[in-house]
């Protein structure tokens, strides 16, 4: 607000603002902060959004779509970016799917919100249910969590049910109670999107630590219930993976250091080395 007053001062109104969090309860809550702040002062300067470090795959994709989505249904952002660890190109089509689908959750939202007892969208019991038909996976993924992220962060409900054609989706309401900070039942992924700072396989290496950590789950659970950051560089990984139990952070060429929280616990190891090294510095910690 500071910087903001400036540039209202100096006649400067050129300015977009983002606040981005991998952690969408904190992405949320202060976009929204930031908005009351603004109005109070009579502001109205564009809202860029995201979830930062949302990871890869469908996880990568709930997570964005519960923090970008609770604040698109509430009518707040002008631009967005959809942050996956994967192709650059696999970014814009699922930010389109997002504004495409703003409607039709908000609408959904607004009913479970406005105390339905049936119908599409409907709380019972401190559980959200929602019901689809006809939908294919990637899009549902994406619809259910823009229509609960919001419920659910807010705590208007803290259990989830999601049906589509009279189909139980238990692994996807998980997923996205996971996604809200409501509930943890697996272990979860911060990482980048990966940049020319990025001097590793970061795709590989995702891959390489998710397997890792399937195979060392089996006999110590632990794992599920922890945050783990991979990420490219150390100009930006440090601080953005903060919200990290442990830490795989890119420190040069074929060099990584690892993290416990936000302390470096040791320095440019190999590549070759560095998965290994990770797995057992977490069982020892």
């Amino acid at each position: 607000m500071e910087f903001l007053r400036i540039c209202r001062k100096e006649d400067f109104n050129d300015v977009v603002l983002s606040i981005k969090a991998s952690n969408t309860v904190v992405m949320v809550r202060s976009v929204r902060l930031l908005v009351q702040a603004m109005d109070r002062e009579d502001m109205h300067y564009p809202l860029h959004l995201g979830v930062t470090e949302a990871g890869e795959g469908e996880d990568g994709r709930i997570k964005s779509a519960v923090g970008i989505g609770a604040l698109l249904t509430e009518g707040l952002g002008d631009t967005i970016r959809v942050s996956l660890s994967e192709e650059p190109e696999c970014e814009i089509p699922v930010a389109k799917k997002l504004v495409s689908f703003i409607d039709e959750c908000a609408a959904m939202r607004a009913e479970a919100e406005n105390g339905a007892t049936e119908g599409r969208a409907y709380i019972a019991d401190d559980t959200l249910h929602l019901i689809y038909n006809k939908e294919n996976i990637a899009d549902l993924q994406l619809k259910a969590a823009m229509t609960a992220g919001a419920l659910l962060i807010d705590g208007k409900a803290h259990e989830l049910k999601i049906t589509c054609d009279g189909v139980e989706q238990r692994d996807l309401a998980d997923s996205i109670l996971q996604a809200a900070r409501v509930k943890f039942t697996k272990t979860e992924y911060i990482s980048c999107p990966g940049c020319g700072r990025t001097l590793y396989d970061l795709q590989g290496t995702i891959a390489r630590i998710k397997a890792a950590v399937k195979e060392a789950a089996k006999d110590n659970p632990r794992f599920n219930t922890l945050k783990i950051g991979i990420m490219g560089c150390i100009v930006n990984g440090p601080g953005e993976m903060a919200d990290a139990d442990f830490g795989y952070v890119g420190a040069g060429p074929g060099k990584i250091s690892l993290y416990k929280g936000k302390v470096c616990v040791e320095k440019a190891i190999p590549e070759s080395e560095a998965v290994d090294k990770l797995i057992q510095f977490i069982m020892n910690n």
